[in-house]
């Protein structure tokens, strides 16, 4: 047996039990070897057999795509995987330099993060903003597109899941009458993901004891968060619902509770027979109610009244004097003690 081409190549011979031989050889570069099998006198029929041979390379036909389905998400990372055969259809773990783009018909949109996970693996990424079909090109060492790029891939914004979704704030349980209260929405997918793009129909509804029904604005800020301000002048306790599509929200409504606003002594007053009559010696009581500036009674305590009574009034030759304390019987309640007595003769 003779093996010729570019260089010299060794080759072993093995015989079977059966008579039959096994002859292995490896060609130490690429070429055309010939060989030749003789048997005795005469070469074996075929002989010389012309063998091309490469160097193994990582080859854009037989190398394979995971593509994931051909699926992405909008707002999500999209990520295909590559794994390089030679031309036999082995594992190939040598050098290839691999570039991708991510393509909008011909045109190049940005160039797709390429990272090696292993000799001869690489995981091949791209971040997609908005729902659409891309191409996504994969070239090997530069020249060699990869057989049936550029790959379509579909991406399609993910779903928000109603019930996943967070409704969150300190003003989403408390507020001020007369000031605009805000709080925020975040959307969710199901696998509780955070939602990165916008355009969910979320809409809140507002019940309580203010009329007409308070209205709820929804700001959508495009990056998956929504945020909330509605504002009522009426204090009380609301029930905040917030709902997409008619179905519920996070864990459905939230208790608001919506306190006074501040002072207003205009709207104050007084009741109580202090106000009306006294009796000399005995003493004399009345109430102050606290109220805001639009009518709501105040619930926390703290506020400053001050009452003048007069003092020293003559009343038919006789000088009459009045002590008065000031007493805070409730959070929102004042009551004014009276005593009016005798001072004795000018």
């Amino acid at each position: 047996m003779l093996i010729k081409g570019p260089t010299n190549v060794k080759h072993t011979v093995t015989e079977r039990p059966d008579g039959a031989l096994d002859v292995a050889y490896t060609p130490p570069m690429s070429g055309e070897y010939r060989i030749t099998v003789s048997v005795g006198a005469s070469q074996a029929s075929g002989s010389p057999f012309r063998v091309p041979c490469q160097l193994p390379r990582a080859c854009e036909i037989c190398s394979e795509t995971d593509l994931n389905g051909g699926y992405g998400f909008a707002g999500e990372v999209y990520t295909a995987r590559l794994v390089c055969k030679d031309q036999y259809r082995n594992p190939y773990t040598g050098r290839v330099d691999v570039v991708a783009n991510v393509m909008d018909g011909n045109e190049i949109l940005s160039e797709a993060q390429v990272t090696e996970v292993r000799p001869g693996e690489f995981d091949i990424s791209f971040y997609p903003e908005i729902s659409a079909t891309y191409g996504l090109a994969i070239v090997l060492d530069g020249t060699r597109p990869l057989s049936g790029s550029p790959f379509k891939i579909r991406v399609k914004s993910d779903e928000t899941i109603p019930s996943k979704c967070k409704v969150y704030g300190a003003q989403l349980v408390h507020g001020v009458a007369g000031q605009p209260m805000k709080f925020h929405i975040q959307a969710m997918d199901a696998k509780n993901n955070a939602r990165l793009v916008g355009g969910d129909p979320f809409a809140v509804e507002i019940t309580g004891p203010g009329e007409p029904r308070p209205t709820a604005t929804v700001r959508d800020n495009g990056n998956g968060t929504y945020d909330v301000t509605w504002c009522t002048e009426k204090a009380g306790v609301y029930l905040v619902s917030t709902t997409m599509d008619g179905s519920m929200v996070g864990k459905g409504p939230v208790s608001c509770t919506v306190s006074a606003a501040k002072l207003q002594g205009s709207n104050s007053f007084c009741t109580g027979q202090g106000v009306k009559r006294a009796q000399a010696g005995q003493v004399a009581e009345f109430k102050i109610t606290a109220v805001d500036g639009f009518g709501n009674t105040r619930s926390t305590g703290g506020d400053v009244f001050h009452v003048c009574v007069g003092v020293g009034v003559d009343v038919g030759g006789c000088l009459v004097g009045m002590m008065y304390l000031f007493h805070s019987v409730c959070r929102h309640l004042y009551y004014i003690l009276l005593h009016i007595y005798y001072c004795g003769d000018l």
